[in-house]
């Protein structure tokens, strides 16, 4: 049971993931109020519901190490993509671009997690 509760909490943690992430498609199309409005509305919960999955995981009983350390990475990344997309909204909402090198280093800290899933 404890790999099938895995199981079906990581496709809910991947389908959020897949539909948050679809932001960066319209980034340059959108106006910057539907920017803020899908980042509030969509991105910014999916991603403090994927926390709260992984945190939900690390509850569960009879998983294996290997497990146990793809939560901490899966867990580091999410709050990662969070910090992003609350980087991203500020910038918008600011109409700035002060945030870019801030938003740079955490999306290579991005790219550090997501190396150590592959």
């Amino acid at each position: 049971p404890a790999y099938e509760i895995y199981d079906n909490k990581i496709v809910e943690f991947s389908k959020n993931e897949t539909e948050s992430l679809t932001f960066y498609n319209n980034i340059n199309t959108k106006t910057n109020s539907k920017l803020l409005s899908e980042l509030n509305n969509k991105v910014i919960p999916k991603w403090e519901k994927n926390i709260d999955i992984i945190k939900e995981l690390n509850t569960v009983d009879g998983l294996s190490s290997e497990m146990i350390d793809q939560n901490k990475t899966l867990l580091k990344y999410s709050e990662l993509r969070l910090e992003a997309f609350l980087l991203i909204k500020k910038a918008i909402s600011e109409d700035t671009d002060k945030y870019d090198s801030q938003l740079n280093m955490v999306n290579l800290k991005i790219d550090k997690e997501l190396e150590k899933l592959n």
